[in-house]
């Protein structure tokens, strides 16, 4: 009789994994087929990878192990390093109260427009006890990120990277109707309102605003100034009523660090609007709060640490995906959203990735009466990835990346097919 009942557990249990087994099977053959059928996805290389981290088991892989260029998908893996820092909030600085010294650690949020609560960040420069603050740089940090394009210089997307970012590296023009001003006051008299275009001067800190065509309107309108130490110090110096000084430490010093704002607005922002400034002042920020010197040394660091188990090694150059020399493979990114998901709490990324149809890049796709798609987009010229986490109508999370690389026509057409497709997985797993 106990053999019996044992043969009979051992029959069920195998019953019930050849049953798991055939229903993984046909979702595979299922996804394969409405892809290499798709009169869209033929048309150019798709990469798509499906994942169950509850199972811990691959349900579809489309060219999961080709390398894709993952535009701002790249920005996970910003996100990623940044929460391997461990901490609430963004290090700010580090500074010697005694010797009046502060070493900035690239935090973006300080006097930028778009985060208007600047304590504790403000009250400590204010409230150091002299007139005069040195400032330590000790980065040589490369404005530009290598492969972007240096035509888009005066675009509100690309400013310039520093240790020190103020104002979000960029002048901006506040419209709402006919009253108009500009932040930072300091570059008030380099700019020309009545000018045809909106732009800059390639070389110099001259700005047009064409303010005519926005009035009216309630804009904001972003152009990126040239960075330099001097002018971070005269911009701090004038905001401030302080002097700040370039200083070259000789001695001890005994840092204390200052932290700004806390972490899921500042991360939740460059994700769902998908900042560029804010990814790569960030990836910096994660490097000059653990010491590294160089961002080359930091990622292989993380290559070496962090992302050492991925299935294929990253090709990862800047913080944002501006660059087209990032590639990554559709399994890697899922390996990496993988290891978001054990870490972060299911509340803290529906709080940080754009939510389908009703939050960030993706408010006009994907939507649904309870969002399904938690999932950051990344867009570059004939190329569209979008990588996160789909909730089914069975409840299962899983993750997922769908990379499309050099289609030939606009990116809508490539949403509507890939929506058809999570919607799919969607209603039926």
């Amino acid at each position: 009789m106990r053999i019996r009942t044992i043969a009979v557990i051992i029959s069920t249990v195998l019953i019930s994994y050849s049953c798991a087994s055939l229903k993984t099977y046909a979702i595979r053959k299922d996804i394969s087929r409405i892809i290499s059928n798709s009169p869209v996805f033929s048309k150019y290389l798709v990469g798509f990878a499906l994942y169950d981290p509850l199972e811990s088991k691959w349900l579809s892989e489309i060219n999961s192990d080709q390398y894709f260029t993952p535009a701002s998908n790249t920005k996970v893996l910003t996100l990623a390093s940044w929460l391997d820092l461990d901490k609430d909030s963004i290090p700010f600085l580090l500074v010697d109260r005694t010797q009046n010294i502060i070493k900035p650690l690239g935090d973006p949020t300080f006097l930028h427009p778009d985060f208007e609560n600047q304590t504790p960040a403000y009250g400590l420069l204010l409230n150091l006890n002299s007139d005069t603050i040195h400032v330590y740089y000790d980065n040589n940090i490369q404005q530009y990120g290598p492969g972007w394009a240096w035509d888009d210089y005066y675009f509100s997307y690309q400013p310039e990277r520093t240790q020190f970012p103020v104002f979000g590296n960029v002048v901006r023009a506040q419209i709402d109707d006919s009253v108009y001003s500009f932040s930072p006051p300091f570059f008030k008299g380099f700019i020309d309102i009545n000018n045809e275009r909106t732009g800059r001067e390639r070389n110099y800190n001259l700005f047009n605003f064409s303010i005519s065509k926005y009035l009216g309107d309630s804009v904001n309108v972003d152009i990126p100034f040239i960075t330099s130490l001097e002018l971070t110090n005269t911009l701090l110096s004038d905001t401030l009523n302080k002097t700040f000084l370039t200083h070259d430490i000789a001695g001890n010093v005994s840092w204390d660090t200052v932290y700004s704002y806390h972490r899921v607005p500042v991360l939740a922002k460059m994700m769902q609007r998908s900042d560029n400034f804010l990814a790569e002042q960030l990836l910096i920020n994660a490097r000059l709060a653990s010491g590294f010197e160089s961002q080359s040394n930091y990622f292989r660091y993380l290559n070496s640490t962090l992302f050492k188990d991925l299935p294929d090694s990253l090709i990862w150059v800047d913080g944002s995906g501006l660059s087209r020399y990032n590639m990554i493979t559709p399994r890697s990114m899922v390996s990496v959203l993988e290891g978001l998901y054990s870490q972060m709490t299911w509340e803290e990324i529906r709080d940080i990735f754009p939510a389908g149809g009703v939050s960030g890049t993706i408010k006009n796709w994907y939507g649904a009466e309870e969002p399904y798609i938690f999932a950051k987009t990344g867009t570059l010229r004939h190329n569209h990835s979008l990588s996160g986490y789909l909730v089914t109508n069975s409840g299962k999370k899983l993750i997922f990346s769908f990379m499309n690389n050099h289609y030939p026509f606009g990116s809508s057409k490539v949403k509507s097919e890939m929506q058809k497709l999570l919607e799919d997985i969607r209603d039926n797993y």
